[in-house]
């Protein structure tokens, strides 16, 4: 792919450093639940009790958004349309696309479509022996840059590397795509670490934009349970890196919101950054293991968006929905707060939804 840098530029100030940031240019319904969310007077606390109030309402708490496989879902709300895009489908398919206007209540999946058809060069290896590219697309992210742009971050593993995740990114100068990748290496890529994964974007209400993710320690684990409940146990933190107005260049260096404590089993990941009233930051994340029912959405709060963190406990887990494994879990702010995330068995872990509304 071709990348044209004008040179014509914006110049964003950060903390008092002048950073030059350019766009990218390339040849290229209603659910039936609310949870009340009160962090208007909410203030940090270590304590356990659970802030959020799930208000139930028949005929279930959380609408099936699609009846098909469409694992660690995220959501981006543009001109009264709700776009989701999703983890390779294991048929020769990286992202999937699915939709829905704002006036319906129904999802709609585009089969066949990729909305990211190649993946960066530094993922391209050999084929599996049935044909497919060995990308292993994960958790795809969308976002519109401060130029109009849309910008895509996923996961996909190193063509020299193959059990490694990193994070690329891909742009398109539409929502849907397709998206092409941009530049040669990996936005994000802490090998010695295990690598990156579960990328999502976020910007502040100063405009400042964000990437939050998950150093994938648990590819190095040492067995067990998704590879990471034998001794010694690898550490998988949630990381929080500063980006320009581009969604592309980084700024300075990552800041760690939070790891992996003992009741969380193996891992945490797939975090989701959400600004609530008040001025509260609400960090979504996933625990326990990815093909069990332990899986799970937590989420801890914090004053400053680098933290410090404290957690909150469970908002979505097994008992508590009825829902095999919830988790992936990706929250959009439109005219209300919607949250997707998968539940079920892998190879049909569905998509789900519900709106979040803000309470006293």
């Amino acid at each position: 792919m071709h990348i044209t840098i004008p040179r014509t530029a914006a110049y964003i100030l950060f903390s008092a450093i002048t950073i030059k940031a350019v766009p990218i240019s390339s040849s290229l319904s209603s659910s039936e639940t609310t949870k009340a969310l009160p962090f208007s007077s909410l203030p940090p606390s270590s304590n356990s009790h659970d802030p959020f109030h799930l208000t139930k309402r028949d005929p279930a708490p959380f609408q099936l958004a699609l009846d098909s496989d469409f694992a660690d879902p995220s959501i981006y709300l543009f001109n009264n349309t709700s776009y989701a895009f999703a983890t390779n489908n294991g048929n020769n398919i990286n992202v999937q696309l699915a939709s829905k206007s704002s006036s319906s209540s129904t999802w709609s999946l585009r089969p066949g479509y990729d909305a990211l058809p190649n993946v960066g060069s530094w993922s391209v290896g050999p084929q599996t022996p049935n044909g497919w590219p060995q990308h292993n697309v994960w958790a795809p992210n969308v976002v519109q840059n401060d130029f109009g742009q849309w910008v895509m971050y996923y996961s996909a593993s190193l063509n020299y590397a193959h059990t490694f995740h990193c994070i690329g990114v891909a742009v398109s100068s539409t929502i849907q795509g397709p998206y092409t990748p941009y530049g040669s290496n990996p936005l994000i890529c802490p090998i010695t670490q295990g690598g990156a994964i579960d990328a999502s974007g976020f910007q502040d209400a100063d405009g400042s934009r964000w990437i939050v993710y998950k150093v994938d320690g648990n590819s190095m684990g040492n067995g067990g349970v998704c590879g990471n409940t034998v001794e010694p146990i690898q550490s998988t933190p949630i990381m929080l890196q500063r980006v320009a107005g581009d969604g592309v260049t980084l700024l300075g260096p990552p800041v760690q919101l939070l790891d992996r404590e003992d009741e969380d089993g193996p891992l945490i990941e797939a975090p989701a950054l959400v600004r609530a009233p008040g001025g509260w930051y609400v960090l979504f994340f996933s625990s326990g293991c990815y093909n069990s029912d332990s899986y799970d959405v937590g989420y801890a709060i914090a004053e400053n968006i680098t933290g410090p963190y404290t957690r909150y406990g469970k908002f979505l887990t097994t008992s508590t929905t009825g829902l095999t494994g919830p988790g992936g879990a990706h929250v959009d702010v439109g005219d209300d707060v919607m949250m997707v995330f998968h539940a079920g068995e892998v190879g049909s872990r569905f998509m789900y939804s519900v709106e979040l509304t803000y309470g006293t």
